[in-house]
């Protein structure tokens, strides 16, 4: 069983969970596994957003100055490692944590419209790797392979 994650979201305490339905719902819409959309939500770097590609005219030597070719080189890491996710590896763990959550996909598809669609994406980047997390995270109170075998007392045999 997967935990449940209680978040802020609209103003309200809601409670998120990716069961085995959702993970596959999520992995069809973002055409990644679960793991994969979380590390690419964790990819995601602040410093990088106002990065600007440096060009050769503002360098003496042009494409040839060794400061060019690594100002260019710093970008090129920066950007690669920082830029990989995607809209709906932000939008559809939110949706589907909500839908997890007890709420009806029609509400929970409001909210998202409402709370996430009309801001920033970026503002719900660990929003949407929180709840994968917890998807993904062992639950310690699971009793999952623990089982619990039931023991009888043998029955006294009596000679009638």
């Amino acid at each position: 069983m997967t935990q449940t994650l209680h978040e802020v979201f609209g103003g309200a305490e809601r409670k998120f969970r990716l069961a085995i339905g959702e993970l596959r719902e999520l992995q069809e819409k973002c055409e990644a596994g679960p793991a994969t959309i979380l590390a690419r939500l964790m990819s995601y770097q602040p410093q990088s957003e106002f990065l600007k590609r440096p060009h050769p005219k503002d360098f003496d030597l042009g494409e040839n100055d060794s400061d060019y070719i690594s100002a260019l080189n710093v970008f090129a890491l920066v950007r690669n490692f920082g830029g990989d996710w995607r809209v709906d590896d932000v939008r559809e763990p939110i949706r589907l944590g909500l839908i997890g959550g007890g709420i009806t996909p029609t509400d929970a598809w409001v909210a998202v419209s409402r709370y996430v669609d009309t801001r920033p994406l970026t503002e719900h980047i660990s929003l949407a790797a929180a709840i994968l997390l917890k998807a993904l995270s062992e639950d310690k109170d699971d009793a999952v392979g623990k089982t619990e075998v039931e023991t009888t007392e043998p029955k006294a045999e009596t000679d009638a």
